[in-house]
């Protein structure tokens, strides 16, 4: 299977190389030949050079750029619609901060090749969990964990967290707005229309040793990812 790796990234630097070398280490260990985008979304550091010099490195390299920071769910988009116009059979997204270790690549692999659709690191599954991860990020992904469970009525543990791996069909569908974090439930939503073909791996989620985390709980993003629920239960 044809398939990209996306790495949304914003003042990453430090990170660059090191998850462009790690992710490369498992496809190779694994056969897989794959390409990996980075969407640099407008950042004031030097990660757009380390970018540039993996980029020379690797062959696989994608590079996108935002001139302005416009959000990890406009950073998710601008790569999506890359991934579609090459027409991967899917694509893994995963963070640049090594909290989601490449070596679950492997995993995401397994459960495309059995014919799933949508496919979510879990860390509420056996095998998962969390890792130095502040009590207040916890109790947040517990609270949509049951709110979405709820809501949505899918086969999955996890919501919030986006690690996954979607297939190219219906990547193509999605007609995706959400320039922040809530584009992780935005995806699950609309998803849903298009396939029931949704599964988990267990993964252990762990705390960034490089930078600081980009997400902000103010209580405008806190209601876009409880519109989704509302829209669910009304739908």
């Amino acid at each position: 299977m044809n398939f990209a790796v996306i790495i949304p990234m914003h003042n990453e630097e430090g990170n660059v190389s090191g998850i462009v070398r790690e992710v490369n280490q498992v496809l190779n260990e694994e056969g897989h030949r794959a390409d990996i985008i980075l969407v640099d979304d407008g950042s004031l550091d030097n990660t757009a050079a380390e970018i540039e010099e993996a980029g020379q490195k690797y062959v696989n390299i994608i590079a996108l750029k935002h001139t302005r920071n416009a959000g990890f769910g406009a950073a998710l988009r601008t790569a999506i619609k890359e991934a579609v116009e090459r027409g991967y059979d899917f694509a893994v997204f995963m963070d640049a901060d090594f909290t989601m270790h490449p070596g679950y690549i492997r995993d995401f692999y397994e459960k495309m090749a059995q014919g799933y659709d949508f496919v979510i690191g879990s860390r509420f599954l056996e095998g998962g969990g969390m890792k130095g991860v502040p009590a207040w990020r916890k109790l947040f992904s517990l609270a949509g964990r049951a709110v979405f469970r709820v809501c949505f009525r899918l086969p999955l543990t996890d919501y919030t967290q986006g690690f996954r791996a979607i297939r190219g069909t219906i990547l193509s569908k999605m007609e995706l707005t959400e320039t922040g974090f809530p584009i992780l439930i935005e995806e699950i939503y609309q998803a849903r229309k298009y396939t029931d073909r949704f599964s988990e791996i267990p993964f252990v989620l762990t705390c960034r040793k490089i930078g600081c985390s980009k997400f902000n709980y103010t209580p405008r993003v806190l209601w876009d990812y409880i519109k989704y629920a509302l829209k669910s239960i009304w739908n």
